[in-house]
């Protein structure tokens, strides 16, 4: 059967985008505060202005963009300068450079908000973007940004040693860069190593005074089994408010998450209003589960335009039962987050169980183990379509390399099903019963009623499907689990076993007559 991903529980862990569109989405803003302002320019700017005047580099002109826009000083005439040599055709310039360049001099940039939508959905493509990036770093061999890009590019790939080598590079460079360290804490979650994520942003100098950090510590901090450091520092800031709402949305649902995971319903009800007042899309999304968790906050569909919403959006038009609707947000969601597993088993799940799109299904299912080829839900989902669209074998292979990679009992009990669908499939009908019957109990002994239903739904389908005509006392049990269940895919899965039951109840008596 499909598998799908859990909805109990989730995180406001740092979306990694390239430098361009986190630029655009004002994450990089400078959070100085007004009273200091005029004292880190003086600190922070001069130098910098004073070493691309010695030296002349794309290096040291980036540097110097960069470092305006951060401290809000484009006007200088160094400053702008810089802007125009980077922007020169006959450069070898970094994309993400141009953007800052185009930003200074106050350009106006059409870039669409999916800007990697279609470019890296193939691997030739990422190839050839590896290659640009490491030709750029042959001529600026210390800029932490592209290093962060390259990295990037070898995480989708799914290239993870390569990416992590990466983005070590940049961490030396750049050792207290905003986007350096939320990139970097988001890579070692991507690898499964949460401590390690943790550790980073942990003995970052910047984190205790950057709202950005404090929110990547306290997520990550409790994916690690860890108790967040910097709460109290994080607590002081929410209530100081001195810096932009934009700046503090994800701090809010951070704490907001925190209090919810304790039982503080009300604190976190108000962490969560004050996350929405100038939201993020990962704050959004993060709102959204928790009203989905325990109505906790109640999500207008105003927040739902906000951009790039696309994993909030996909839950709630699943909720809404607009199975297609959710196939293509799962989409820009994947597009958005290629390295991520999440929207590719969501939308292959919806695909393969509600729409019985099992082309759809495929595809996105192999789009996704693209950066994660050892994910045992996307392998599960492929088996799953494969096997519906006729190619067994192939179908049984890539079941065959799931099996080894199960590491949880719901992955145990989605395997059994699927591995009970296989059986029914080459004709062992016995051993498909028993496969199925084993996969309810472990889910009974789980108490996962979910998991119960699918595993019966699934089974009874097959039973149908064959025209097996002694399940008549099953049918009864399996339509009460299903009835049992609120998931919108239920109401689905029990209008199409009734249709099937009409339909060879039909054909029963045709052949009669």
């Amino acid at each position: 059967m499909a598998g799908f991903n859990t909805d109990k529980d989730r995180k406001v862990i740092p979306r990694w985008r390239t430098f361009d569109a986190t630029l655009r989405r004002g994450e990089l803003d400078s959070i100085t505060p007004l009273r200091a302002h005029q004292q880190t320019t003086a600190d922070f700017l001069t130098p910098k202005i004073r070493d691309w005047l010695e030296h002349h580099t794309v290096g040291h002109a980036s540097d110097l963009v960069g470092s305006a826009l951060t401290l809000r000083r484009r006007e200088e005439r160094e400053v702008a300068e810089a802007a125009r040599f980077l922007l020169q055709d006959d450069l070898n310039v970094s994309s993400w450079a141009r953007e800052l360049a185009e930003k200074v001099l106050k350009i106006p940039n059409n870039t669409e908000t999916v800007g990697e939508s279609i470019t890296l959905e193939r691997p030739a493509l990422l190839h050839k973007r590896v290659r640009n990036l490491r030709y750029l770093l042959r001529v600026e061999p210390k800029d932490p940004i592209t290093w962060v890009e390259l990295s990037r590019t070898y995480a989708i790939l799914g290239l993870k040693e390569k990416a992590k080598w990466s983005m070590i590079v940049a961490l030396q460079l750049a050792i207290n860069n905003r986007f350096v360290l939320r990139s970097a804490s988001r890579l070692w979650i991507h690898l499964d190593d949460p401590e390690r994520a943790h550790d980073i942003i942990v003995r970052a100098d910047r984190t205790r005074h950057d709202p950005w950090l404090l929110a990547t510590e306290i997520a990550i901090g409790s994916i690690a089994g860890r108790k967040p450091r910097f709460v109290k520092v994080a607590r002081r800031i929410l209530t100081e408010r001195r810096f932009s709402a934009i700046h503090i949305s994800e701090l809010a649902s951070a704490l907001a998450t925190l209090e919810l995971d304790a039982g503080s319903t009300k604190k976190s009800k108000r962490l969560f209003e004050i996350s929405l007042e100038d939201p993020t899309e990962n704050s959004i999304a993060q709102a959204a589960w928790a009203s989905r968790k325990n109505k906790v906050i109640r999500i207008g569909d105003q927040y739902l335009e906000h951009p790039d919403t696309f994993e909030a959006r996909s839950w709630s038009l699943y909720y809404r039962s607009q199975w297609n609707q959710v196939i293509k947000e799962c989409k820009k969601w994947q597009s958005d987050q290629p390295f991520s597993s999440r929207p590719s088993a969501h939308g292959s799940y919806v695909a393969g169980a509600a729409l019985e799109d099992y082309e759809e299904s495929k595809k996105l299912a192999k789009q996704g183990l693209i950066a994660n080829p050892s994910d045992f839900t996307l392998l599960n989902n492929l088996a799953f379509a494969l096997m519906n669209l006729g190619d067994i074998q192939k179908g049984k292979e890539v079941l065959s390399k799931a099996t080894r990679l199960q590491n949880s009992d719901q992955d145990r009990v989605v395997l059994q099903a699927t591995q009970g669908f296989l059986a029914f499939q080459t004709g062992d009908v016995a051993v498909g019963r028993q496969l199925y019957s084993d996969a309810r109990l472990k889910a009974k002994k789980m108490k996962d009623s979910k998991l119960f239903a699918l595993a019966f739904v699934f089974q009874a389908i097959e039973e149908v499907s064959q025209g097996i005509s002694d399940v008549s006392s099953m049918l009864s049990e399996v339509f009460q689990a299903l009835r049992r269940e609120t998931d919108p895919i239920f109401r689905v899965l029990e209008s199409r076993l009734t249709k099937m039951i009409s339909e060879e109840k039909s054909k029963n008596t045709k052949n009669r007559q």
